[in-house]
């Protein structure tokens, strides 16, 4: 060892410190390029990787990861969409969160109503006067959506949020007068240039829902 010509401890030495400059020039060209970043309410981030201010309300939005200015857009719209359409059944700014016509590949509640009446669930395109005329949850007294999780990439938003509420009425054939109810809910959506919903595939939690409502499990032999 002693007929090496350098000292390979210095030379390692330079090879750690050489590693640890490139890893950090690679990590500030990341955060150059927007690489995403999950943002939890209330949690403190930098201010070079999210926006100051994102337009979402803390206590309904619970985590959201933000990947660009259009996916932010399209966040804050599908957040309008579930608290004033979904959640208060205000269809005032209808068309500018849901395009003129909408595809959906399943439909959430109206997946489990088609299931109560033996329909096949099928591929269907809805235009702004089914959102009008449809409340799914229409029996449903203080009706609240907290959305626990949202991600957007590109034109496609990403979803979890939790329904809750008190029933005042028949629900999904279920009479739930006085029942609390909860339920979860996904979603996979497209959004247009213009931010409007146009694409969605939906899915809610049916055996949370009718457990939380008192109907008995099957009894699996």
């Amino acid at each position: 060892m002693n007929n090496i010509p350098f000292n390979m401890s210095g030379a390692l030495g330079a090879l750690a410190r050489l590693c640890f400059a490139l890893s950090g020039r690679l990590m500030l060209s990341a955060l150059a390029v927007g690489v995403p970043a999950v943002v939890h309410a209330g949690e403190a981030t930098s201010a070079s990787r999210q926006p100051s201010d994102p337009g979402l309300p803390r206590d309904r939005v619970l985590k959201y990861e933000v990947t660009s200015s259009q996916a932010l857009r399209n966040i804050r719209n599908f957040v309008a969409f579930q608290l004033e359409v979904a959640e208060k059944h205000d269809v005032t700014r209808l068309d500018d969160l849901v395009a003129p016509a909408m595809i959906v590949h399943s439909f959430g509640p109206g997946s489990i109503m088609a299931w109560l009446q033996g329909a096949p669930q099928k591929e269907r395109v809805l235009d702004r006067a089914f959102f009008r005329d449809t409340d799914a949850f229409a029996n449903l007294q203080d009706h609240k959506i907290v959305i626990e999780e949202v991600y957007g990439i590109g034109d496609v938003v990403v979803a979890r949020w939790r329904i809750e509420g008190l029933g005042k009425g028949p629900l999904f054939g279920v009479q739930t007068a006085g029942k609390k109810v909860l339920t979860h809910e996904t979603g996979f959506m497209r959004y247009d240039d213009m931010g409007r919903m146009a694409e969605g595939t939906f899915t809610i939690d049916g055996a949370e829902l009718f457990l939380s409502l008192g109907v008995p499990a099957p009894v699996v032999k």
